[in-house]
């Protein structure tokens, strides 16, 4: 560890590298901004443009001097230009945490319009995290500027994935995607006596998912903005706390380097995204394993395990394992006569935690109100689409290729750092690394092509967690002094800085700017929902109102007038519909040819299937055939809510269709 700091603080490689980076971005985002037109819509957006061209030129020119070693004058200039600028420490904090506050509002809030280019956004993250470098290198002289830079480029580039989630936040009382209100229709199931008079079914999909996000219903008043709010929250605290527990496990020191891997994980995790109510198991154990107290880290695996058992199957055995290789990596150098005394422990705790996992899943489900057990096991029954291993219009990335790419840094670190800790790090530890690894990995990607999945890594969570606790204590932590990478060899100090960078650029990728919405076409939607309630209400007191999609409306309370139906979710549907779950559908079909409801509101319908060219064409496919159809056969719309793309249903007439074909 201190090795790889004096070689990165000292050589000059990282700063070759770091104006290469700077060249390249300010060339490609000059470019980017003519293309587009960006640079020419206006006067101070065409001066940027000429500032973008002069730092470019400027990079270079610095580049070229840096190679052949002819920068020191210019160096010497700079250190003289930016002395009278020092500033105390704590000023000096405050103007960068304020400057990447004004980043991120510019960006993703008043000129979202302008950044919808990848290279310009990252040549702004780059440029700002360079002034925000040499300003703490004012305050901080002693401090290489090479781990500043680091420090800030990581600690901006967690900011923008901050920033990227302002868009869920929304008082709009529509769902902002597909299914996105459905999570808080879930997660309101634990208080349905509350709110809804009666106690109903929990959900049989991701239980713990829901109970977290049903915290918000303890505040009587709390809206949907709460909610969302509080679900951003969820997705940066978890995401953040996971990589303090992680790193504060390493015994390191140093608050840059500290500060330094929790930025490049959090950016990592978060490019899975490995979801935060998984995450709630992996830090149960992060902060509560010790390895000397066998009977705390059992219990604190057992309860970890019973999450992960109402979370997800292939995070069934993650808590133990974690424990097993946490064990493993802070007890090195063991002796082989003890080889039983020095496995039964970690075994102990794989063997108690998947079998506190199962018992969790099957006490859950009589506990859910859920009669069904087949809803509990549609998994296991929906068709693998391997094609989506590999780049296509659901994930362009393509599962395989995207972790391998994500993760190449990792993984050749650790092809070069396990050798070089033979000693320390034993034949049976590296084998259980290993190992773990592997049925990890290959889990993940089992789960990922499963039909209604494969849009993006977070079915891979659990091997990206492990890698990660993996490099960060084999390559950083003070448990492995000896036995460094060669870091006198380039390679190693390019492979170790694209650790760093490879997430960093990574989440810059995307981009979600605040979305606006018109208040009075809400509004309206909304008074056409509740109008068309009214007017069957009035002619049947006693009708049946059906919400497949927007089903948050009735949580909360904006449309008051009808009792919830508790049956035929759209996620549940979906569920039903990709798994071919006949009893269900065919109870579905029956509910719908008997008339069973006096109204439905769903999602507009398109009787379009899809090829294999476009995204989620086999999820289409099956809910157009499975649900789409039939709804029709038996339901006409009588209202397209356009702004909010919803559709108003009710029964359709008899022999209506058979007119119309006749016709």
């Amino acid at each position: 560890m201190k090795k790889l700091i004096q070689v990165l603080e000292r050589s000059d490689l990282p700063q070759k590298i770091f104006l290469f980076i700077f060249c390249i971005l300010s060339l490609c985002s000059l470019q980017e901004g003519l293309r587009s037109g960006v640079s020419r819509s206006g006067g101070n957006w065409q001066l940027l443009g000429y500032l973008n061209g002069l730092l470019a030129c400027s990079g270079l020119v610095l580049l070229l001097l840096n190679l052949f070693g002819k920068d020191g004058k210019i160096r010497e200039f700079f250190k003289k230009l930016i002395k009278p600028f020092h500033l105390s420490r704590g000023m000096t904090w405050v103007i960068c945490t304020g400057m990447a506050a004004i980043i991120v509002f510019c960006i993703f809030i008043r000129f979202d319009s302008y950044f919808s280019g990848t290279f310009l956004r990252m040549f702004v993250i780059y440029l700002s995290a360079c002034l925000t470098a040499g300003m703490l290198k004012g305050a901080y002289p002693q401090k290489s500027f090479n781990i500043l830079f680091l420090f800030c480029l990581l600690a901006l580039g967690c900011a923008y994935q901050c920033g990227n989630h302002l868009g869920e936040i929304s008082s709009n009382p529509f769902t902002l995607e597909w299914s996105e209100g459905s999570r808080y229709y879930y997660a309101s199931l634990l208080f349905a006596k509350k709110l809804y008079g009666r106690q109903l079914p929990l959900s049989f999909l991701h239980p713990s998912r829901y109970v977290i996000l049903s915290l918000p219903f303890l505040l009587s008043k709390a809206g949907i903005f709460i909610h969302r709010f509080w679900q951003v929250f969820l997705w940066i605290a978890t995401t953040l706390i996971c990589m303090i527990g992680i790193v504060k496990r390493l015994k390191i020191k140093d608050f840059w380097w500290n500060s330094i891997l929790i930025f490049s994980g959090f950016l990592f995790l978060q490019q899975g995204p490995v979801y935060y109510h998984l995450l709630i198991a992996a830090i149960l154990v992060l902060f509560g394993f010790h390895r000397e107290k066998f009977w705390q880290s059992l219990l604190i695996v057992a309860l970890a395990s019973a999450w992960a058992g109402i979370s997800r199957i292939n995070w069934y055995p993650l808590p133990g394992v974690l424990a097993a290789l946490l064990y493993f990596l802070e007890t090195p150098n063991f002796e082989e006569k003890n080889l039983w005394k020095y496995i039964r422990q970690p075994l102990l705790w794989i063997g108690i935690g998947v079998i506190c996992s199962f018992l969790a899943n099957l006490a859950y489900i009589p506990l859910s109100g859920n009669s069904n057990m087949a809803n509990f096991t549609t998994s296991f029954t929906s068709d693998l689409l391997w094609n989506r291993l590999l780049p296509g219009p659901t994930f362009p990335k393509g599962i395989l290729t995207g972790i391998l790419w994500l993760n190449a840094p990792l993984l050749l670190l650790l092809t070069f750092r396990l050798p070089a800790i033979r000693k320390e790090f034993g034949v049976l530890p590296r084998i259980f690394l290993l190992l773990a690894l592997s049925v990890f990995f290959v889990g993940g990607l089992f789960v990922s092509v499963k039909i209604g999945g494969g849009s993006n890594l977070h079915n891979m969570d659990a091997f990206m967690l492990i890698l990660l606790v993996s490099i960060d204590y084999l390559c950083f932590s003070n448990f492995y002094p000896s036995g460094e990478l060669h870091f006198k060899h380039a390679f190693s100090i390019i492979l170790v800085l694209a650790l760093f960078l490879q997430p960093f650029f990574w989440s810059l990728s995307a981009w979600n700017p605040r979305r606006y919405f018109s208040a009075e076409s809400l509004q309206h939607d909304l008074a056409e929902i509740n109008g068309t309630i009214d007017l069957i209400n009035s002619k049947d007191p006693q009708s049946k109102i059906l919400f497949i999609s927007q089903r948050q409306l009735l949580t909360f309370r904006y449309v008051t007038n009808t009792p919830l139906i508790p049956e035929y979710e759209t996620l549940e549907l979906m569920e039903m519909a990709i798994s071919d779950q006949r009893t269900y559908l065919e109870q579905f079909y029956a509910d719908l040819a008997a008339h069973e409801y006096d109204m439905v509101i769903v999602t507009k319908q398109y009787l379009v299937f899809k090829g294999e060219k476009d995204a989620f064409s086999e999820e289409n496919n099956a809910w157009v055939r499975n649900i789409s159809i039939p709804l029709m056969k038996y339901y006409t719309p009588i209202t397209w809510l356009r702004y909010t793309d919803t559709e108003i249903y009710v029964p359709r007439p008899a022999n209506e269709l058979q007119r119309i074909i006749t016709q």
